[in-house]
Formats: structure tokens, sequence, C-alpha cells
């Protein structure tokens, strides 16, 4: 990765699990510059549903001024890239923005979730030098678009090595969306007769006023009969 070194990344990715964290660390091991800025204004819930949903009309302001922001703090700095990790809140316009101040400046963006998913994400294909996708299917779609698995953290890479003994055989943990508790349920239903020990933990992601909390999640454990755990 020497074609880094020396070179200013403006790299723009949504808060998540701290990754956003470990991408602009490895990036530097290789020597680039680092300019990092959450891709989203605010990660209040009011915010992430609007973005979520493509509404995000109602809080255009909100977003067109944080994007100002950001312009204007970079706009002296010499970007040899813009890294696009999951985006969905920068318009195209702001982006024309920052290439009108950065003739040369390459993009690349990635995707960790399926363009079925988010619709959105074929908004950015014709503006990206490069377009990764974590999910093979989608390079079913254009042939820009190319195939990379998803990253991981380095904690991870001798997580084989570790002597435990292992109490489930079978482990799930993620959100729940689309079709994936449903998927899910019936995985679980054959390998109950295969007698194989299983662990899910399904979370929940869209948080309701602090009152609701408590009694959405006692009325989705009596319909599914599944412990949900809400995300705070």
């Amino acid at each position: 990765m020497d074609k880094l070194k020396g070179k200013t990344i403006l790299f723009l990715a949504p808060k998540f699990f701290g990754y956003e964290i470990e991408i602009e660390k490895e990036l530097e091991n290789f020597g680039a510059k680092v300019i990092y800025f959450d891709e989203r204004p605010q990660n209040n819930f009011f915010t992430k549903v609007f973005i979520r949903l493509n509404l995000k009309s109602f809080i255009s302001r909100k977003i067109e001024n944080y994007y100002k922001n950001i312009i204007e703090s970079i706009k002296d700095e010499k970007i040899d890239y813009l890294f696009l990790v999951a985006p969905e809140t920068i318009s195209l316009k702001n982006i024309d923005k920052i290439k009108s101040f950065h003739k040369n400046i390459k993009i690349f963006s990635y995707f960790f979730d399926s363009i079925k998913n988010k619709k959105t994400a074929l908004d950015y294909l014709n503006i990206s030098d490069k377009y990764f996708t974590f999910d093979y299917f989608d390079t079913s779609i254009n042939k820009k678009i190319k195939f990379l698995p998803l990253f991981y953290i380095k904690d991870y890479e001798n997580i084989a090595d570790i002597k435990n003994e292992f109490i489930y055989d079978i482990c799930f943990i993620g959100t729940v969306h689309s079709d994936r508790y449903k998927i899910i349920k019936e995985i679980d239903k054959q390998l109950e007769k295969l007698n194989i020990n299983t662990f899910f933990y399904f979370i929940l992601l869209v948080k309701f006023y602090s009152y609701f909390r408590n009694y959405l999640k006692k009325i989705l454990e009596i319909l599914n009969g599944v412990k949900f755990h809400l995300n705070h």
C-alpha cells in the first residue's frame, strides 16, 4: 500500500461499533493522512430514521450546514482520495463541491449492506472511481460494482487459537431487519432436529422514547417467544 504514503484521504463513514476508528488507524499505518468525519450530521433517533427512510428533506438544512462546514474546513487541504463507507447522507451536489476544490481527487465507495436494502447506494455508482460491495450478488447489477469481502479488525485474526471450551455449536449476533429474523428462526428449527446447540442474540436498532422501551420489548418477546435486545 505504498501508493497511500504521503496521500491525504477524506474519510466519510457512519459511526459503527468503532470500526471507523480502526479503518482510520489502518489507513494511517499505510502512511496516509486521514481526515475523518461522521457521514451523518448527528446520530440521534430522528436523524437516523429520516436518513434510513430516505426522508432527508425533513432535515435538509441540518445536512447542508453540516457539509458546508466540512467542505469549508478542508478546501485548503490537498485531498487525494475521498473514501466513502456506506454513504447515505452526503449528496452528489456536495460531492461535486468537494471535487471543485480538489480537481484530481479519486472517489472510492464501499458498502457493507446489500443494495436491495439500501436503494440510494446506486446514486454513488457513477461518481465513484471504484465501487465495492460486500454482497457478491450486487455485482450482477452493474459491471462497475466489484466484490470485496467484509473487513474485520485484527483482534479477531487469531480467534481460532483461543483455548476455550465452546458452549454453542452455532452462534448469531446481529440486528433484526428485512427477512433476517424469519430466515434464522427457520434455520433454528432445522438445527433443533439435529441436536445442535445454538445461541441467537437479536438486536433492535430502532429506539423509541424511553418510557416505551421496556413495554415494546415485552410485547415483542410475548409475540415471538424470543428475547430481543434494544440498542441504546
